[in-house]
């Protein structure tokens, strides 16, 4: 005791830790926040693409995930520069970047309020002008402080948190109209900002993707001290806008904006002022009132009416201002104070006033003047307590419909707050509730001190600038704090099911980004590989369960053996967005194979493709009398590869399914477990495409169009190029070893005997179905279908081995397929390039677009070839996910 003290008396105890100061770059981004409510540096669209300031301040810099080819893992790209903007805007220092709710146009303003439009078309890495702002004033007064993107006509979900019932967990939704106004045209683009000097511009796209331009007076501003530092607007339930503004006199001010979208006006109605605009005083701490004085707003939102839901009432909106405080530490470095913020809340209550029942009984004795019913509804304003938290915020977000705030802080850390009272979200007890995941464990790693923060589409993802601005990208872990050491089966379900719940809400979102959730996903599952294999769970339960569930929660169809809807197939965009999933999930690369259900995945998503161009090409044209797009060169063309894939395809097919019978002649008497070991041995697709109803429908629908096409390229009336690529299309039809007749008899065949077999077995719809995905997720064979598949193997398909010549479709060349493992096909891989779209292989010097998440390529110089609707087509891979130009734009 003695010797503690005499070490605290000579100095010899721990050194007191003081907080580290401030860094000269987050106190020059905390000054700019309180100049002025937009200057975002980087954003994160819902397409996926990033963009963010250069450290000059005058050009944008360009990223996005993507998949490596090489390995397979995900991560950012190369960083591509936009030079355009520093044209367009005569090289004016950038201070705000804002993406629209879709996510495909920009809005980029400068320091003088001037604000450029520009728009992501095919690649996710390039972005083109659609309005220039030469035509804004030059003027500090014009400059922006609030900035706000009209809401598109699209219906919203809103899913509530997951229960378990029964061994299977349920996700509900409910569909809400998006709050007004909206642009009268369609899906256009179309947003307001606020000034400096008090107006308010309305920059709306019209039909011809021309611009509009309309401005007016919020309210005179009289002095310097009445200029605006923020504004924030939010949209309300009568399709009108509500609008709050600070001044540098500290005086908070309340609109309700009116916008007439036919004739482009304003209608501006002033409601509230509140004057001495500051942190609530805090009784009894000098200290802390102090320095809550000093403190100077540097955020303002206006957070919308949440959707009303059966559980709670209706939600009010609220304006949400942010005061910071940064110490001094210039003066006496010996004594710091850490900085933190103050989260000012002001709730607006509309109330309807009526007139006393004497005036009602009044005018009911006298006809002629009409009832005056209810009087123009009065605003009430509720301040709320304040909320102090010990970190400088950064910025602030509502998302899922305004339920959510997202705040970022300067230290890295990312937190999840409800609106209702700002507190931190609660975790789920997750052996009852999956609610997002977040709640369920899943949480931002240190991303270290940083300047500015973006989320990406599904909020599992940032990305952020350091004071250097070096982009780093931070991914969703799932937190230590939530698992004792090993995380356990529980944690396991609870993370795929919150893996699910995000996958449905991108999806029903009108958004097909998810990869930012695949990249998480791959992070979750190979950190924590080794744990599981200690506990003896399988990788591969979870992507099953994964799957699976993702179909039944979107509800995709994919039973179509007793009642087939192959338009239900083309119609249903889910489906894609499954089946791209599920294709990712199992690509490791260029350089490795893939996995079974990958393979699976892929192969009818080239059939999909395949099966579209054809029905497209021999659609009836429009025009009467006008020439179908079947006899247009430039499409017989296109099609010359997709037939030599088809035919390819079923040769591939037919002779993996006679190997697969001489197996089984040797085995004797096949069960279960004999013929799934094999298909996992040989990974190969061919069963499970025969199997499964969905691509087995594909096929179907396939050989329909291809019998079609073999029949038309008889006429001798045709001549010329025609002529050439008929004899060419007809030489690809010739080359294989199994003809259309052929394969077309396998698929009926199977149709009836799988048919036939749920009938007899009485099996239920839901039995049914659940067959029916094994066979997509999983590639195995359902117990009811083994004796039937057993003679199909054995008995049906000899009938079709004494039309072919075995010898000669073993020996054909299908490696260029992409699906089998032996040294052939990986050779294939390694030496040649495909185009993932026409089927052919490409140069060296063919200058070519890759797919950000398969990896897949396409000749770009082919989109300007074509009809419209195979150039739509081509518009996204057919995964579903954008294209992006290389550094090189060549195969090599």
């Amino acid at each position: 005791m003695m010797d503690d003290d005499l070490d605290e008396l000579f100095g010899d105890a721990p050194q007191l830790q003081l907080p580290p100061p401030v860094s000269k770059g987050l106190l020059q981004c905390v000054d700019d926040l309180r100049l002025s409510g937009c200057c975002q540096k980087i954003a994160w669209s819902k397409f996926g693409c990033i963009a963010y300031i250069t450290h000059d301040g005058r050009r944008v810099n360009l990223r996005h995930l993507l998949c490596d080819p090489q390995d397979g893992q995900w991560k950012l790209s190369e960083t591509y520069l936009e030079e355009e903007v520093s044209t367009v805007h005569s090289d004016h220092q950038i201070v705000h970047l804002s993406w629209n709710p879709i996510g495909n146009d920009i809005a980029i303003v400068d320091v003088f309020g001037q604000i450029s439009i520009f728009s992501v078309f095919i690649l996710l890495n390039r972005i083109h002008v659609s309005r220039k702002c030469a035509i804004d004033p030059e003027d500090h007064l014009n400059a922006v402080v609030g900035l706000k993107w009209l809401n598109t006509d699209r219906v919203l979900p809103l899913y509530r948190p997951g229960n378990k019932k029964d061994g299977i967990w349920h996700f509900m939704a409910s569909k809400h109209n998006p709050l007004g106004p909206l642009n009268p045209n369609g899906n256009k683009s179309a947003l307001v900002a606020i000034t400096r000097g008090g107006a308010i511009r309305l920059l709306a796209q019209g039909q011809e993707s021309r611009w509009q331009d309309i401005r007016t007076e919020v309210d005179s501003v009289s002095s310097s001290s009445g200029l605006l530092s923020h504004a924030a607007l939010s949209p309300d339930k009568d399709s009108t806008m509500l609008l709050v503004t600070h001044s540098i006199d500290k005086q908070l001010r309340l609109y309700r904006v009116g916008i007439d979208c036919q004739q482009l006006v304003f209608n501006i109605q002033h409601l509230k002022t509140i004057n001495d605009c500051s942190p609530m005083d805090q009784e009894g701490n000098s200290s802390l009132m102090s320095r809550k004085m000093s403190c100077q707003m540097s955020h303002l939102e206006l957070i919308p009416p949440g959707p009303e839901m059966r559980t709670r009432g209706p939600t009010s909106p609220f304006a949400l201002a942010v005061f910071s405080y940064v110490p001094d530490h210039s003066h006496d470095d010996s004594v710091r104070e850490e900085p933190f913020s103050i989260l000012a809340r002001w709730e607006f209550h509309g109330a309807k006033t009526k007139l006393h029942p004497s005036f009602e009984q009044l005018t009911s004795k006298r006809p002629n003047f009409s009832s005056p019913g209810e009087l123009p509804s009065e605003l009430s304003v509720k301040r709320s307590e304040d909320v102090v938290i010990n970190r400088l915020l950064l910025s602030l977000q509502d998302v899922y419909l305004s339920t959510i705030l997202v705040l970022t802080y300067g230290d890295g850390s990312i937190e999840f707050r409800d609106r209702t009272g700002v507190g931190v979200l609660p975790r789920d007890d997750i052996a009852r509730q999956v609610s997002s995941m977040y709640q369920v464990g899943f949480d931002f790693s240190d991303m270290g001190t940083c300047l500015h923060t973006a989320l990406s589409p599904n909020l599992c993802a940032a990305v952020s600038l350091s004071e250097n601005y070096d982009v780093k990208l931070g991914l969703m872990q799932l937190s230590p704090r939530r698992f004792d050491g090993a995380i356990d089966l529980a944690m396991v379900e609870a993370a795929t099911e919150s893996f699910v719940l995000q996958f449905a809400i991108a999806c029903t979102s009108h958004s097909n980004h998810t990869d930012d959730l695949l990249a998480v996903m791959q992070s979750f599952l190979k950190q924590r590989s080794n744990d599981w294999t200690e506990q003896g769970l399988l990788i591969g339960n979870l992507e099953e369960n994964f799957l699976s569930d993702i179909y039944r929660v979107l509800g995709v169809n994919i039973d179509h053996s007793v009642d087939p809807q192959p338009e239900q197939l083309f119609r249903n965009q889910m489906i894609q967005k499954c089946l791209s999933m599920q294709m990712s999930l199992g690509y490791p690369g260029e350089r490795q194979h893939r996995s079974l259900s990958s393979k699976v995945a892929l192969t009818i998503l080239n059939l999909r493709f395949a099966s579209l161009m054809l029905a497209y090409s021999f659609k009836k044209p429009s025009v009467p009398r006008a020439e179908s797009d079947f006899k247009k060169p430039e499409v017989l063309r296109s099609l010359l590869g997709l037939v030599s894939w088809s035919m390819a395809l079923m040769s591939f097919i037919t002779d993996e399914l006679f190997t697969l019978g001489n197996l089984v002649k040797v085995h004797g008497a096949m069960d279960k477990s004999f013929i799934d070991s094999k298909i996992r041995e040989m990974n190969t697709p061919a069963l499970a495409l025969v199997l499964s109803s969905t691509p087995r429908s594909f096929l179907k629908y396939n050989c329909r169009y291809l019998r079609v096409l073999s029949t038309e390229l008889k006429p001798a009336q045709v001549h010329g190029a025609q002529r050439l690529l008929f004899d060419e299309l007809g030489a690809v039809f010739k080359k294989y070893h199994v003809t259309i007749m052929q394969f077309d008899r396998i698929l009926s065949e199977l149709d009836s005997v799988i048919k036939n077999a749920y009938v007899s077995s009485q099996m239920s719809e839901v039995q049914r179905k659940t067959a029916e995905k094994e066979m997509l997720v999983a590639a195995t064979v359902p117990s009811v279908l083994v004796s039937v598949l057993e003679s199909f193997l054995t008995f049906s398909l000899d009938s079709l081995r004494e039309e072919v010549n075995e010898a000669e479709l073993f020996f054909s060349d299908t490696s260029w397929l992409g699906l089998s493992d032996d040294r052939r096909s990986d050779a294939w891989r390694k030496d040649h390039v495909l185009d993932v779209f026409r089927k052919v292989e490409l140069p060296r010097e063919a200058k070519i677009w890759r797919c950000t998440r398969c990896g897949a390529v396409m000749e770009h110089v082919r989109m300007l070839q074509g009809s419209p609707w195979s150039m739509n087509l081509q518009r996204w891979c057919l995964c579903g996910a954008w294209w992006m130009m290389t550094r090189d734009e060549d195969v090599g």
